[in-house]
C-alpha cells in the first residue's frame, strides 16, 4: 500500500495494529510515500490520498474525515506586508509551496506549485 506519513500514523496504522496478532499470515507493506503515482503500474493493492482524483479505472473510498487547509505565517511577516484575505492574493507574498512528484502524468500537470497558483482557474471563489 502506498500512502502519505500523515495517513499511515493517524488513519491505517491505528486500525491495523490491534488486527496484526488475529492475522498472523498476513504481510502488509507500506510506502510512505505523498506523491502521486499509478497504484497498478507500480505494484501496490492499494493506496491512500488526500481528496477525491483518482485514475478512470480507480475506486475511490473514503476512509478519514475531510481535512481543513490553511495559510499560516508569522505575525512580523503579515507586519511587513498587506494581509491577504483571499487566495489570489497569495499571489503577491512570497510563499513556501511544496510539489507533490507525479508519476505516469503529462508533464504539464506537475508544473511547479507557483505556477499552478498563478492559474486563474485555482484562484477563483
Amino acid at each position: 500500500m502506498t500512502l502519505p506519513d500523515h495517513a499511515f500514523q493517524t488513519v491505517v496504522w491505528p486500525r491495523v495494529t490491534p488486527a496484526l496478532p488475529h492475522h498472523p499470515d498476513v504481510r502488509i507493506e507500506f510506502r510512505l510515500d505523498s506523491g502521486f503515482c499509478n497504484i497498478v503500474e507500480e505494484g501496490f493493492d492499494a493506496g491512500a490520498r488526500l481528496g477525491g482524483s483518482v485514475e478512470k479505472d480507480m475506486i475511490a473510498l473514503r476512509i478519514g474525515p475531510d481535512w481543513r487547509m490553511i495559510a499560516v505565517a508569522a505575525p512580523a511577516y503579515l507586519a511587513s506586508r498587506e494581509r491577504p484575505v483571499h487566495p489570489r492574493d497569495l499571489l503577491d507574498q512570497d510563499c513556501i509551496n511544496m510539489r507533490h512528484q507525479i508519476r505516469g502524468r503529462d508533464p504539464s500537470f506537475g508544473a511547479p506549485a507557483a505556477h499552478r497558483l498563478r492559474d486563474p482557474a485555482v484562484l477563483r471563489g
